[in-house]
Formats: C-alpha cells, structure tokens, sequence
C-alpha cells in the first residue's frame, strides 16, 4: 500500500498534472459559456414574470382593457419552461466537462493502483437484492464504475442511483444513490448478517410497491370522480367503502411484509460503545454476527465513513460475498470539475483517499484469513 501511494505522487506529477493543466484554458472557456448560457435562462425566467405581474397591475388600475390579461398568461407560461431548460443547461455543461477530463485523465491515473479498471463491469442487480442493504427498487441508474484486483481479490465499485419506479419522462423514489462495493469474502457465511447506520429502515427489500398502490388509488379516485359527477348517489357510499378497503388491505400488507422479513433477522449488541450507537447490527445468527464484526472490522468501516465524507453506510455478509453500500448525494471518483482550477490537487487526492479505504478494507479481510481470525 505504501508503495502504491509513493508511484501515485509521482505519476500524478508526471504524468497527470501537465494534461490537467494543458486543460485548464478549455475549463475557462467553459465557464464563460456556462455562465451566459446560465444567466439567458435565468432572464428567460424573471422577464415574463415580471411582464405579466405588470400587465396585471396595469389592468387591476384600469389603465388597460381585460384582452391584456390573456395576454399576460400567455407570457407567464414561458417561465416554467425557461426554469426545465434551466435546470438542463446548468447541469449539461458541467457533467460534459467532467466526462472531458475523465476521458483524458483518468488512463493515466489508474496505473498508479493495481489492476485497477475503469468502466468495467457491473454489479449484477440480483445481487444488490440479495444483499439486503435495500429495500425494493425497480431501476438502476449507473455512472463511474470501477473493476480491480487487489492482493488476490477482484473488487468491483461502481456509482449507482436506485429508483422506486421511473421513466424516461420522470424519476421515481431514490431508494439509494451512492457508492456500491462488492468482493468475495475469505470463506462463505451461513447466516446474512447486515450492518446500517442507526435508524436506517430501508433494508432487506422491505418498502411496499408504492408506484402500485399509487396507480390503484388513482383508479380509484378517479373512478369515485366519475360517480360524483354522474350524481349516482345510491352507489357514492359503495364506492367510498370499496376505496377504504382497499387502502386498509394495503396498508395491512405492508406493515405484514415489513414485519415478515425483519422477524427473521435478530439484533446485535456488541461490546464497542461507540460502534454501537452508530450501527445497528441484524443477523439471523448472533454468535456468527460477532465472529464477522471485529474490533479490527469496525475500525476500517469508520475509515470508510471517514473516506467517503458520509455518516450512511451499510454492509453485508452473505453467501460468499461481501458488500458495501455509502450513501452520498456528492459525485464521488472525481478529478476535476468545470468550477475549480484544474491544478487544484484536492479532488485527486479524495479519489486517492476513497480508492485506499477501499484497499485497506480488502487487506483486512486477506489478513483474517491468513490469521484464521
């Protein structure tokens, strides 16, 4: 490890910061772009409001005649649209600088880490379901992603958003976004054994199917609508019972699947103090939950907290396999951005610090085995 942090200053000298800075001129020019495009949509946003607010005070003082009004909402319905290109242009021009500087950068800094891949593959998603560090999720939205092979052991890290539901025209509920980790352990388990950051409830594929109850309580409300506005008062009262059952058979399912799948799981107390009040451990056996959860264990986990800026992290012992779920909001893996000078050094040493968190985790674990522990 020490090695690897020593060839990583000095290709990062050599070989990365003379094409960080050969890109520093681009990363201006980008600015500026950014900032005209930024500041069009935002006039395209506050110029026909205030045309509207004055068309209106102009009619509220009599001073023109109603036609103006229409006139006024018209106008006003550019704003929303102005707000979407916005929000698209705003995040546009940064993720295209960013992708740039990976693209010319990132060849170059991953020989300093062995075996270290870029945009390889991917976690299977029948894994993340197995794991039972999330509960349900339909879509999977990815970006970096990372394979390696270190000390004997194939590691794969990838960034990920989970979705609840969601399409090309909208997102569903984020179940999770962050970074996701996943390497074989020394010897299989034979109970899961699930470690989350305290009051963390969105674990073992728990949380109901809310796109589903959502599209049957639309049924059913419009369904209800169409009643009312027929006046088919004999059938009002049926219809509202119907929809009461259904919202009561929902509810019951849920809080029974929840409840189903936790029972199986028993809570752990360990004797760290201070582990214990930030994780909750579950395990469907208490005497192998402590064998995995070590002093030495609990430790590198922090370093991860500590690594990844984060308080939400969970981990899972299952089948042969070990993973990692960091919960983040911030982009993680980053070398440069369109907003910071690109011979600052920062972001390259997160990733240093992040990809070596990852590295030491994978060294505890090859010591217990050679140890036995």
């Amino acid at each position: 490890m020490e090695d690897q942090l020593k060839n990583f200053n000095e290709m990062y000298a050599r070989e990365v910061l003379p094409r960080m800075v050969e890109l520093e001129p681009l990363r201006q020019q980008k600015l500026r772009e950014y900032k005209k495009i930024k500041l069009f949509w935002q006039l395209m946003i506050i110029i026909p409001i205030v045309l509207s607010f004055l068309i209106t005070a102009a009619f509220m003082f009599d001073l023109i005649s109603y036609r103006y009004i229409f006139l006024a909402f018209f106008i006003l319905f550019v704003a929303p649209f102005s707000v979407l290109k916005y929000i698209e242009h705003t995040k546009k021009i940064p993720n295209e600088f960013k992708k740039l500087i990976k693209d010319k950068c990132m060849p170059h800094i991953l020989p300093c880490f062995e075996n270290l891949n870029w945009q390889s593959f991917e976690i299977d998603d029948y894994l993340l379901v197995e794991s039972g560090l999330f509960s349900s999720f339909y879509q999977v939205r990815k970006d970096d992603i990372y394979t390696g092979k270190y000390n004997d052991t194939v590691f794969q890290v990838e960034e990920a958003q989970l979705l609840s539901s969601g399409d090309k025209y909208a997102d569903g509920t984020t179940v999770f976004q962050g970074v996701i980790i996943n390497f074989p352990s020394n010897k299989p388990v034979k109970s899961q054994t699930i470690i989350t950051s305290k009051n963390d409830s969105e674990i073992i594929n728990t949380q109901f199917r809310a796109n589903d109850s959502i599209i049957i309580f639309s049924i059913m409300t419009c369904i209800c609508f169409i009643m009312l506005l027929h006046e088919i008062k004999s059938n009002q009262n049926y219809i509202l019972i119907i929809y009461l059952l259904i919202f009561l058979i929902l509810l019951t399912w849920l809080i029974y699947d929840r409840n189903r799948k936790l029972k199986r799981y028993q809570k752990v107390n360990l004797e760290d103090i201070g582990f214990d009040k930030r994780f909750a451990v579950h395990s469907k056996d208490q005497i192998e939950a402590r064998y995995l959860v070590t002093p030495a264990f609990m430790e590198r986990m922090k370093d991860l907290q500590t690594a990844f800026g984060t308080k939400d992290i969970k981990c899972s012992f299952f089948d042969d396999k070990i993973m990692f779920a960091i919960a983040s909001d911030k982009d993680l893996f980053e070398i440069g951005d369109l907003f910071t000078p690109m011979t600052d050094s920062n972001q390259i040493y997160q990733l240093r610090a992040e990809l070596t968190s990852i590295y030491k985790m994978i060294d505890y674990f090859k010591l217990a085995e050679k140890t036995g522990l």
